[in-house]
């Protein structure tokens, strides 16, 4: 039973994680409309097993595009997941919270759910199917990740075609209306957020606040469908539309951690240098031995020849304790890969799909 009341509990947070980015959409519309801090969210690179697989699932199922360079990379719209290849599938990261995804054609993904999916995964990994409807899909991955995937473009409501369809309404107050409230990334499928779980959501969010400057926004509604264990939200703008959400869970432990060590993502940001010498200071500036023939930041001049630095504690200003663990590849906007061409195409390419197409129109009409 406790795996069955774990599904559910997944299966309810793709609505609720989309509700909860839209109260932070408003509530950032309505306080801040600067992107302060982490101005874009490019890439999330995790460890995964079979090669095979990982492209079984992210090519033929959610319809990534492979990166035409020697290095395993997949493309979805603007951002891009790079894999490492592990011993095994029980060294693949897991990651403690969920990912969502945004896809120009929902149908031709669960149409490649069941026919390769059911086919080529079901049987031999932990890829499942947990719930779908038209507008979303929740998936376990095959190494055991949990997967939110929308229907990119936006849901018009009746208030919304009102709304529209009101004389008063200036064009670009219409524009914007349907920009805040579709489930794209500037117009483009692609990662909309992570979520991570944590022990507590309020300290990771004030540590960005603290270094970066981002902005943030809290939630304490205490709504089960989006955890059942201390429901406390926050959410980081980490680019005009996108977001990483941290969940508070007082259960977490140790190991559940671990699954997901390892993990970064990578970062462009503001204050390049007045962030580098704060967390210096507070020597959270970390250089990965793994990386390092690509960079290195133990001095300033070291993260200004790169362009970039990496950190991967938290650490509670006030206790000096570390609260959180997540790699950051922090990068200059003056970095040279910043808002980088990336090859995409579209997943319903080719094929005759009605919802993929009204997607398309839709997102031209976001532009």
């Amino acid at each position: 039973m406790e795996i069955a009341n774990n599904n559910n509990n997944k299966m309810n947070n793709a609505f609720a994680l989309k509700q909860l980015l839209a109260d932070a959409n408003k509530y950032f519309t309505d306080t801040n409309l600067d992107v302060p801090g982490i101005q874009w969210f490019e890439h999330l690179n995790i460890q995964v097993g079979s090669k095979v697989i990982t492209e079984t699932f992210y090519r033929d199922i959610l319809g990534f595009t492979s990166d035409p360079s020697p290095s395993f990379h997949y493309n979805l719209g603007a951002q891009q997941f790079h894999f490492m290849l592990g011993k095994d599938d029980n060294n693949a990261h897991i990651i403690q919270g969920s990912i969502g995804l945004s896809v120009p054609s929902l149908k031709q993904v669960l149409k490649a759910c069941h026919e390769v999916g059911n086919s080529k995964l079901s049987s031999s990994t932990k890829f499942q199917i947990l719930s779908e409807n038209d507008r979303m899909v929740t998936l376990i991955g095959p190494y055991g990740n949990t997967f939110h995937i929308y229907q990119a473009g936006y849901d018009e409501s009746k208030d919304q075609v009102a709304f529209n369809n009101s004389k008063s309404i200036t064009f670009m107050e219409k524009k914007h209306m349907k920009w805040d409230n579709a489930m794209d990334i500037q117009g483009k499928p692609g990662i909309k957020f992570l979520e991570f779980q944590c022990k507590n959501s309020e300290d990771v969010a004030n540590f960005y606040q603290t270094y970066f400057g981002c902005n943030i926004y809290f939630d304490n509604s205490n709504d089960d469908e989006v955890n059942n264990n201390n429901n406390n939200h926050a959410v980081v703008q980490v680019g005009p539309n996108i977001y990483f959400i941290f969940t508070s869970n007082a259960n977490l432990t140790t190991e559940m951690m671990k699954m997901q060590e390892g993990v970064h993502v990578a970062v462009y940001i503001s204050q390049f240098k007045n962030s580098y010498d704060m967390l210096k200071k507070d020597n959270i500036i970390w250089t990965n031995p793994r990386f390092v023939r690509l960079d290195k930041c133990d001095t300033w001049e070291d993260a200004k020849a790169g362009r970039q630095y990496r950190f991967k504690d938290f650490i509670d200003s006030k206790t000096n304790n570390k609260i959180f663990e997540l790699e950051h590849e922090t990068r200059s906007i003056r970095h040279y890969q910043y808002l980088k061409d990336v090859a995409y195409v579209p997943f319903m390419m080719g094929t005759n799909d009605s919802a993929g197409e009204d997607m398309m129109k839709k997102t031209a009409s976001l532009l």
